[in-house]
């Protein structure tokens, strides 16, 4: 017996040994990637953050109300770049969200690029410093500052222009802020509406799991109502409702976009095989992923009282990523907060679990080899994930 512990011992030695090598590696590795990719001119040309600026350009002169115009959009596109813009990232939020890029239209839009940038970097700095004071003992690990930067969503969401690092600390403030203050993490959680999938997604997790529902879904509604509000002010409501359907022809100009952003890395995916095999038609794969989603969202109800309030977050959080339709790399950056609690339990103890271990090692590793081709396994891995935040046997609450 005291063999076996000693092996696990020694496998836990190595695990700390490993992990502490890999982020700093990763985090050398996706500097070095971020730096290419930022100092290539038509990189940032095909980012998301040039249909951003399209949006906020449109704001600032008056054709808001044509935001959902694709040759509108275009014509703004050919103005920015001083040529035709043909296959280029179109602008695919609520309303709401294009006042936000107002701002930026006052620089060029390679400077604006650079400017949103810093902002991102900024609010990467502010998840640092809330997880350190989140998850006590996460500073016992040696690189904990380091996380993020070893984390190819992050370096991903920085080089595209995207907002995933505003949402994952968003989500890291509901975590503090759910037991508490209730109705504030209810407004947070609107801020989800900028990419509505992940709202819907959520919100019957995080429903579930909050205390005092009442005020969850108060501040989740005011929230809601606002910003619903200002869309119909922006747009009016005609153009609103216009929304879904223009989503789904705008589709076709993903083809412009760069090759590790086209591929979805959600759970509706493992799907999309089966439905070509069986020749049926591709509304079944929404048919099965809701099937699938309804399945988990049942046992996850009936885990309710005997699974820890953090590993219940934890994994509904993970539930939100893998359950949206169209989750894209970069939003992987929502997992940041899972993965930083993890570390703090992992390294918080002399002695670790191999389970948290194998948690950890899923955490880490999958979102971090996407450029691999593991667009299927990684849905998948991170389902087992969750399972094993619902279902293993955890000694001791996270720090």
């Amino acid at each position: 017996m005291k063999r076996a512990f000693g092996r696990v011992d020694i496998f836990l030695t190595i695990f700390k040994v490993l992990i502490t090598t890999e982020v700093l590696v990763l985090t050398f590795v996706w500097i070095l990637l971020f730096a290419s990719m930022v100092l290539d001119k038509k990189y940032i040309e095909r980012s998301d953050f040039f249909a951003f600026y399209t949006a906020g350009l449109m704001v600032r002169s008056g054709e808001i109300k044509k935001i959902y115009d694709i040759p509108t959009q275009l014509k703004y596109q050919s103005q920015i770049l001083g040529k035709e813009a043909k296959s280029y990232p179109l602008f695919r939020y609520l309303p709401f969200a294009a006042p936000v890029f107002y701002p930026f239209t006052f620089f060029n839009f390679y400077e604006a690029f650079f400017l949103l940038l810093v902002v991102n970097v900024i609010l990467i700095i502010f998840m640092i410093i809330i997880s350190k004071k989140t998850f006590k003992n996460l500073t016992r690990f040696k690189l904990w500052f380091l996380l993020p930067f070893s984390y190819y969503p992050i370096i991903l969401t920085l080089v595209k222009g995207q907002v995933s690092i505003f949402l994952a600390l968003s989500l890291l403030l509901i975590y503090r802020l759910l037991s508490k203050r209730p109705l504030i993490a209810g407004i947070l959680f609107s801020f989800l509406l900028i990419k509505p999938h992940f709202f819907l997604a959520g919100l019957p997790f995080f429903f579930l799991i909050t205390k005092d529902k009442k005020n969850f879904l108060l501040g989740v509604f005011l929230a809601s109502l606002f910003l619903f509000l200002l869309s119909v002010t922006l747009v009016g409501f005609k153009e609103l409702l216009l929304f879904p359907f223009y989503t789904l022809s705008s589709e076709v100009n993903l083809r412009g976009i760069a090759p590790e952003v086209i591929v979805n890395v959600d759970l509706f995916l493992i799907f999309t095989p089966i439905v070509r095999y069986l020749s049926q038609s591709p509304w079944y794969t929404y048919l099965y992923g809701l099937t699938l989603y309804l399945i988990v969202l049942l046992i996850y109800a009936k885990k309710l009282n005997t699974v820890s309030y953090k590993y219940l977050y934890f994994s509904a959080v993970i539930f939100l990523v893998i359950f949206s339709y169209h989750t894209y790399p970069y939003d992987y950056a929502l997992l940041l907060v899972p993965l930083m609690g993890l570390f703090g339990q992992a390294f918080g103890r002399k002695k670790t679990s191999l389970t948290l271990s194998i948690l950890v090692i899923l955490l880490l590793i999958f979102p971090n080899v996407q450029l691999m081709g593991s667009s299927l396994l990684n849905p998948l891995m991170l389902l087992t994930t969750a399972f094993f935040l619902l279902f293993g046997k955890h000694k001791t609450e996270i720090g």
